[in-house]
């Protein structure tokens, strides 16, 4: 029986490898985006007929639906916002993580930040050769 031959694993042969893995995945985004249009654009029509009917469930023969609302909040006046937040405490409005980009300025200018650690984050830039 002959022998099957594998092609070496070499640093070049696995960015080729990444490489392509990389664009199966953004072919799967980009199919996964105009899903997600699909179901936005299904879901503001069946909102509007189930308001239109007054209806808040229905059914079909697979699945159910029920609207939901929650309020969420969007911030129109940062000063006042922030002014808020320091007079009260309230910091539990905010996320919590770091902005990395204004904590590098920061670093930067020679300024630490107390209660931040920092760490170097380290990850590959993978470019496509072009033809």
């Amino acid at each position: 029986m002959p022998e099957i031959k594998v092609r070496p694993k070499t640093i070049g042969f696995e960015i080729d490898q990444l490489w392509a893995l990389r664009e199966k995945k953004r072919t799967a985004e980009a199919a996964v985006k105009v899903i997600e249009g699909d179901i936005d654009t299904l879901e503001t029509a069946l909102l509007a007929r189930l308001d239109a009917q007054e209806l808040d469930k229905a059914s079909g023969q697979r699945a159910t639906v029920s609207v939901g609302e929650s309020i969420n909040g969007t911030i129109e006046d940062w000063d006042l916002f922030t002014k808020f937040i320091s007079k009260t405490k309230n910091f539990q409005l905010l996320h919590r993580r770091v902005t990395d980009t204004a904590y590098r300025e920061l670093l930067a200018m020679g300024r630490s930040v107390p209660g931040i650690k920092p760490f170097t984050k380290r990850k590959l830039n993978l470019r496509t050769i072009p033809e």
